[in-house]
């Protein structure tokens, strides 16, 4: 740790913040809400649990029964795209085919509830 901070300090002129920065294994690290495994071809990355959790939890307040039931499902929809479609696109490159199988069906299932509700 201490020859990497002094090489980006000197050769790069680089601030390395000491309280931010650590030195560890490739599976152990989290970056920007991706961590990281190695597959057959080499080094893949996936979002971190805590943030699947944190779209689960959006979600939920776009669909909550009773204020969801109240506004025109256009409205809904067009809120859920958006946080749906953010997250998908900033999350693209890592591998979560599963979970976006596990989430869709949850997703459906919560707005079909909406739609008999109304």
């Amino acid at each position: 740790m201490k020859s990497v901070t002094s090489w980006l300090e000197r050769k790069l002129f680089l601030k390395v913040s000491a309280t931010k920065t650590k030195v560890v294994r490739p599976m152990k690290s989290e970056f920007l809400g991706f961590g990281f495994w190695k597959g057959t071809n080499g080094w893949k990355c996936n979002p971190l649990n805590d943030r699947k959790k944190r779209l689960y939890k959006k979600c939920k307040e776009i669909l909550v029964r009773k204020r969801a039931a109240a506004r025109p499902l256009a409205v809904t929809f067009v809120k859920l795209n958006q946080v749906v479609r953010g997250w998908i696109n900033y999350y693209r490159i890592g591998s979560m085919k599963s979970f976006l199988d596990e989430f869709g069906q949850w997703l459906r299932h919560k707005v079909r509830v909406i739609i008999i509700k109304q």
